[in-house]
């Protein structure tokens, strides 16, 4: 019910009711049409409009026709016709998806710490690197608890993600940020006071703001007041989310530094 209520858009919606309706009324594109629509108008409700419309309805059209029609499907060309449309609809659904995946693994590629970052949910400390800091074994011992602590935060951050990720449209890749964050702190104990923003503002602001969205979201009845903090909370966690960019650039300068040397 709550995805439902997440995904529900008025004026999609509208359009989609508008355009079933009148597959109908003209008998738009045969029979075939008035089912995809009817598909699309279902699947709104749990997909958003790229899915709906080029994955879901023609995918579901097609296996319904082949069911209904099976062999007489060749009988009726008028039939055969749209039937093909949506088959080309599916395709190109189906091209546009892979094209999305290629071109946001190519921006991803960009930050390769990143990458790494999404392979595991647990701290590795490089062992190595922390005794070249040149720290005493009791600043070590401070770091990593430090490191361990604040870290709880990201899991917790993963922990709601299926519900954050339908109301904050940055929400994966800002997890993303925080873990490769994470990542370069591990490897270098000295960024730790240079990253006191990261770790004792802007991660613990975006964690706060994160829990009284699930908080609300958890009410019965919501109010308009409800809805009116989850707007306001949702605007601060966009400003914080520029915020992870600048934290993430800091923590890299280092290896800017020596690119440049």
């Amino acid at each position: 019910m709550r995805q439902i209520v997440d995904n529900f858009r008025p004026v999609r919606m509208a359009v989609a009711l508008v355009l079933w309706a009148l597959s109908f009324v003209w008998e738009i594109g045969g029979e075939l049409f008035s089912v995809y629509m009817t598909i699309v108008v279902s699947s709104l409700l749990f997909f958003n409009t790229f899915e709906s419309y080029l994955i879901i309805a023609p995918g579901l059209t097609i296996v319904s026709t082949l069911i209904l029609f099976g062999k007489h499907l060749l009988d009726n060309d008028f039939l055969m016709l749209t039937f093909s449309m949506m088959v080309l609809t599916l395709i190109i659904g189906g091209i546009a998806v892979v094209i999305r995946r290629v071109v946001m693994a190519q921006k991803i590629l960009k930050y390769p710490e990143i990458v790494n970052s999404l392979s595991d949910d647990k701290l590795h400390f490089n062992e190595e690197k922390l005794r070249e800091s040149k720290l005493s074994t009791e600043e070590l011992s401070f770091f990593k608890s430090e490191m361990r602590k604040y870290y709880k935060s990201y899991q917790y951050l993963q922990s709601v993600k299926d519900l954050m990720e339908h109301k904050v449209d940055s929400y994966d890749k800002d997890l993303m940020m925080i873990h490769a964050i994470f990542n370069e702190l591990i490897d270098s104990p000295r960024m730790l006071l240079k990253m006191n923003d990261f770790l004792y503002s802007h991660l613990k602001d975006y964690v706060d703001k994160v829990k009284a969205i699930v908080d609300l979201d958890d009410n019965v009845v919501e109010s308009d007041e409800d809805k009116q903090l989850v707007e306001n909370a949702k605007d601060q966690l966009a400003t914080i989310s520029h915020q992870f960019r600048d934290d993430f650039i800091q923590v890299t300068e280092d290896e800017r530094d020596a690119l440049k040397e």
